[in-house]
């Protein structure tokens, strides 16, 4: 597949068909490239955006771009960087944002995680744009379709910013659900001259863990070269787009010879003819296609890496990837119908990478263990990923280990409606020891376990295997009337779960004793408490009962109230640097009356007093006073809770307690 300009179709038409197959994900790889010669090459989308107003993706008039009052964008022949044409994009004072996206994140081989991908782009600022503060280049993989809360980041990959006239470079990365946020920034040039051409390229491998590689070259030099995560874990497939974009107007940039390679590409392939790479500058080694094995994976759960496959469109099901990746799938699935979430205490796996043909014994020899788990997104992502491919292929070894995957499920499941963590419970001796070593609460794998949405996740696939006639057409009738007749008793293990505290229901704990179904503590510093964190996703799921029942609505209404009253106002949690730390990094709770409101990830149950709790157990009052390796590597405080108070309760509200507002005064 080609996209490319009159001016260079020949040479790039060429290098496309000799690509390699360098990536395991992909074999193929594109190009596309926009010299802006008298008009655009294609009707690309421009994403203008007014000030304090949404944004919109329009079809741009090859011939004469478009103009509208957030600004513009159009062909004009002076500046020009190379030839007779280039990009002028406009802010106007009434725009936020005006941007051309040169590749849309749904194209054929667009940039995506475990593949190559360069690119190239001149750009010039005038005078008038040395006041510009924000991006001129996104890497944006876009918002996903499910959860929309604010735990899911909602920036771009990476991004090139100019910041009156300072060229900065961030890469932004979350690598899976539990774990935080993180960037990196690099400062790429001091200040930029008013009326130079900058000719930048960029060299990225998008992953998720630590091969993940960025290389950045300007005036033919390499000034960048950084490896480390550089994608968030639910989002596979990125758009490139360049203009402007920020909370100042920023007057007039110039852009030129626009040129995107992916699958594979050199400096050579994609830099501006007058821009070759120098000689002395060093090709830097980059990460090839490589086979599993637990010992040397980056320190990602597998959930991260079999996460981006799961927005891909149907038909993408039925590829080779797809199956190839379905019957690793196979491999690794227990005789007990789960999953484990790694190979022993702590050996994490990539479940979509190739497994070694000197692997695969070991890893058929390891299906009697007794770790499959719900937790980490275990059991139920893969078998709605093998549903999806039996779906697409019709191919029966598919659909038989997703309903045996439904089987363990189902037995999982205690008589009261919960389910633990682990079942049957973990043997591993290395999992039994961390839990005496670390003064870890005795078989808390037993607990009910409503972490990271362990529990509520089980729920929502039931749901949809007993109301998705389509997705789940294949699963048998007794196979359904099982699930729902589970997905009942989970409702009713919810209701009965929900923590009363003199004589109200307020909200739960993360996990809960699976026999007096009491609040119960986990890790040495996950203690007994209200969660401000777990809770907001049980109350969402509780939300969608197409027909809830008194208990359920009193439930829900109680959780709200107990959310409005224990919000935290004025105050921002803030990650900085830090160098004398360990890791160079720390978390501090500073004052801002800006701030949005914060909820404490657990509560003191009597006192609803924030808890904090480093490795020692010692319960504290305050973020500060834990140790810094547990400060910054926990999430002790939620934003979640604002979207279930300002979007997700007034909509429920209307239709299921018209008569009742607990948030009205």
């Amino acid at each position: 597949m080609t996209h490319t300009s009159n001016k260079t179709s020949a040479a790039f038409a060429l290098v496309v068909g000799l690509f390699p197959i360098i990536s395991a994900n992909h074999a193929n790889g594109a190009t596309w490239a926009e010299s802006f010669e008298g008009r655009f090459a294609r009707n690309y989308f421009v994403e203008p955006q007014e000030m304090n107003g949404g944004w919109s993706n329009m079809r741009i008039n090859p011939a004469a771009g478009y103009s509208g009052r957030a600004g513009a964008v159009n062909i004009v022949k002076t500046p020009v960087r190379v030839g007779n044409g280039a990009m002028k994009c406009e802010r106007t004072q009434q725009g936020r944002r005006m941007e051309l996206e040169l590749v849309n994140r749904d194209e054929n081989d667009s940039p995506r995680i475990g593949q190559h991908c360069w690119a190239a782009l001149s750009i010039l600022v005038p005078e008038e744009g040395m006041k510009h503060s924000g991006m001129v280049i996104q890497w944006h993989g876009g918002v996903p379709n499910a959860g929309n809360g604010k735990e899911y980041a909602q920036g771009p990959e990476a991004c090139l910013r100019l910041d009156k006239g300072q060229f900065i470079y961030r890469s932004n990365f979350k690598q899976s659900k539990a774990a935080p946020p993180g960037n990196r920034e690099t400062k790429l040039l001091e200040k930029a001259t008013p009326g130079q051409w900058y000719d930048f390229v960029f060299h990225h491998y998008f992953s998720l863990g630590d091969d993940g590689l960025t290389e950045i070259w300007l005036q033919g030099k390499r000034i960048c070269s950084d490896k480390g995560p550089n994608a968030f874990y639910y989002r596979s497939k990125f758009a490139f787009k360049f203009g402007s974009y920020g909370s100042t107007t920023g007057g007039t940039i110039y852009f030129d010879e626009a040129k995107v390679m992916t699958g594979s590409g050199s400096y050579d392939q994609v830099a501006t003819a007058k821009a070759k790479q120098p000689a002395e500058v060093p090709a830097a080694p980059v990460p090839g296609p490589k086979a599993s094995a637990a010992s040397t994976e980056p320190a990602v759960y597998w959930e991260a890496r079999l996460r981006p496959f799961m927005i891909e469109k149907p038909e993408w099901y039925a590829s080779a990837e797809a199956v190839r990746i379905g019957d690793n799938l196979l491999v690794y699935q227990c005789d007990s119908g789960g999953w484990p979430k790694t190979m022993g205490f702590k050996k994490r796996i990539n479940l979509t990478a190739l497994i070694a043909d000197a692997d695969r014994p070991a890893l058929l020899a390891a299906k009697s263990r007794t770790d499959s788990t719900i937790d980490n997104a275990s059991t139920f992502t893969q078998i709605e990923y093998l549903a999806r491919v039996f779906n697409a292929t019709k191919q029966e070894r598919f659909k038989e280990a997703c309903l045996k995957g439904i089987d363990f499920l189902l037995k999982a499941q205690y008589e009261n409606g919960g389910w633990p963590q682990f079942y049957p419970y973990p043997k591993d001796k290395d999992y039994l020891a961390r839990i005496i070593s670390n003064h870890d609460e005795k078989d808390y794998f037993l607990h009910i376990t409503f972490n990271d949405e362990a529990m509520i996740s089980v729920l929502r696939l039931l749901q949809r295997i007993v109301n998705d006639k389509s997705t789940y057409a294949f699963v048998d009738a007794e196979h359904r009337t099982r699930c729902a007749i589970a997905f009942a008793k989970g409702i009713e293990c919810i209701l009965k779960c929900q923590v009363v505290v003199d004589g109200k229901r307020t909200v739960w704990c993360a996990q809960h004793d699976e026999k007096t179904l009491a609040p119960a503590g986990a890790r040495v510093y996950e203690k007994a408490s209200l969660s401000g964190h777990e809770s907001v996703s049980i109350v969402r799921f509780l939300m969608t009962l197409r027909s809830p029942s008194t208990e359920t609505v009193e439930a829900i209404q109680s959780a709200i109230a107990w959310f409005e009253a224990s919000k935290i106002k004025g105050l921002r949690v803030v990650d900085q640097d830090s160098p004398s730390l360990p890791g160079g990094r720390d978390r501090v709770v500073v004052a801002d009356p800006r701030a949005e409101p914060l909820w404490p990830r657990f509560l003191d149950i009597q006192t609803r007093q924030p808890i904090f709790c480093g490795n020692n157990g010692i319960v504290k009052r305050s973020l500060a006073e834990i140790e810094p390796e547990r400060r910054t590597g926990y999430m002790w405080y939620s934003t979640t809770p604002a979207d279930l108070l300002n979007k997700d309760y007034p909509m429920w509200q209307r239709k299921w307690a018209p008569e009742k507002n607990v948030l009205t005064k």
